[in-house]
């Protein structure tokens, strides 16, 4: 656990060099850690750089008086231990009714703007007849139709508008169903299916880290303006809440939430996707 913390921190050595004697008089918050890329990169040549394992790094630059440790445990332990012990966060949350029921909730500190439809480039012309003037993809005709075959998660929550079109063609032979996203990545690059779901950040790092800029694009999907709202979310109990206080304090002052921008946008940037704010 500390081997991981340790080499998330590297340009925390200054920041907190006043911090190593306040040390024992810190709370210790614990973040859950999956192994989730692109959010959480635990190898390879990106790791420690997905989106939520610097925005881990920023948080913790910005509150120094915090001790911290690393839990490396899948999502769905990670919440129940949240749902049962002081001092545990986790990064990027979403929001449920569920979760609202054990878990405190900062302010906002992210923003994305959901799914979209990724396709091979060189198999663009297939999909004309389901794009409008705008460039976007009608998601209810495409996922109707029976020619292009489609690959989605098994369960996975695509926003209202993708739900929905979901919902009006269950059982379509054409749609694919996979427990996993890497699985859909190697379906479409194998070529056994024409098109997939998925997020922009999800898209743009399976074509950084498999060198495959150019050789696919992907489609914004019509209506889907939905945007998905990010926030750090920790046990209800002192700890949790004094680290959730001190988390908005510093979003208020909006610097912390700018720069938990920057992971995000520089993910997409790297394949050329302009960011949304």
């Amino acid at each position: 656990m500390m081997n991981k913390l340790s080499r998330l921190l590297p340009a925390l050595v200054l920041c907190l060099s006043g911090w190593a004697a306040r040390a024992g008089d810190g709370d210790t918050v614990t973040w859950i850690d999956p192994d989730f890329p692109p959010y959480f990169i635990h190898a390879g040549a990106f790791a420690n750089q997905g989106q939520n394992d610097r925005q881990m790094q920023i948080v913790m630059q910005h509150l120094p008086q915090f001790r911290y440790k690393m839990a490396e445990v899948p999502m769905a332990r990670g919440w129940y231990d949240l749902s049962r012990t002081d001092g545990i966060c986790m990064c990027d949350a979403a929001k449920s009714p569920e979760r609202e029921k054990f878990a405190l909730y900062s302010k906002p500190t992210s923003i994305d703007h959901g799914m979209v439809v990724m396709i091979r480039t060189d198999a663009k012309d297939r999909f004309a007849a389901f794009t409008g003037a705008d460039g976007r993809i009608d998601i209810g005709k495409l996922t109707r139709q029976a020619t292009l075959r489609g690959g989605l998660v098994k369960g996975r929550d695509y926003g209202a508008v993708v739900s929905a079109a979901l919902r009006e063609s269950a059982g379509n032979p054409a749609l694919t169903e996979e427990p996993f996203q890497d699985r859909l990545f190697n379906l479409i690059k194998s070529g056994r299916v024409d098109f997939i779901l998925t997020g922009i950040l999800e898209y743009a790092y399976f074509v950084r880290s498999n060198n495959l800029a150019g050789q696919f694009s992907y489609y914004e999907i019509s209506g889907n303006d939905q945007t998905l709202i990010g926030y750090i979310a920790c046990s209800n109990g002192l700890i949790g809440r004094k680290f959730i206080e001190a988390v908005n304090e510093q979003l208020d002052k909006r610097d912390l939430f700018t720069a938990l921008q920057v992971p995000r946008r520089e993910w997409l940037a790297s394949v050329g996707i302009p960011g949304k704010e």
